[in-house]
């Protein structure tokens, strides 16, 4: 499932940077998927419960609102990272989110001469986070 996960993060990320959005076709893809299964075994993708589901989706939120309110990121990178928080709940997202943060500020000097041009991708920066996060679990193997 992390390499299913990893590899549609990819594809937003494209989709982001040539297109400047993130299509709801595209996180529905995941979003209806995840939600059947748990609501049909109790359990996500990533076999978490409906309460961790849920707290993940609140901290997401919770991180990315004042962004959305200040028009700082897009309706489609709010909607990725709410999903990602419901992918992955409350621990792993703000593991995902400190990742994404530090990503984030790495990047500034590359966003900011973007930002001249009016364009500059937020997807490969929440999915960095993602990425981080799901293939944590192989690098403790090495």
């Amino acid at each position: 499932m992390s390499a299913a996960l990893i590899a549609w993060g990819a594809a937003l990320s494209v989709q982001d940077v040539r297109h400047r959005r993130i299509s709801n076709a595209a996180l529905l893809l995941v979003a209806i998927p995840a939600a059947l299964l748990l609501l049909v075994t109790g359990a996500g993708p990533l076999h978490q419960g409906p309460l961790a589901s849920l707290l993940g989706l609140l901290l997401a939120t919770l991180l990315m609102l004042p962004g959305y309110a200040l028009r700082q990121l897009g309706g489609g990178d709010f909607k990725l990272a709410m999903l990602i928080g419901f992918l992955l709940g409350p621990v792993a997202t703000a593991v995902a989110m400190l990742v994404a943060a530090l990503v984030w500020g790495g990047t500034a000097a590359v966003r900011r001469g973007l930002a001249r041009q009016g364009r500059y991708a937020l997807a490969p920066i929440l999915v960095s986070g993602l990425g981080f996060v799901l293939l944590l679990p192989l690098l403790r193997s090495l």
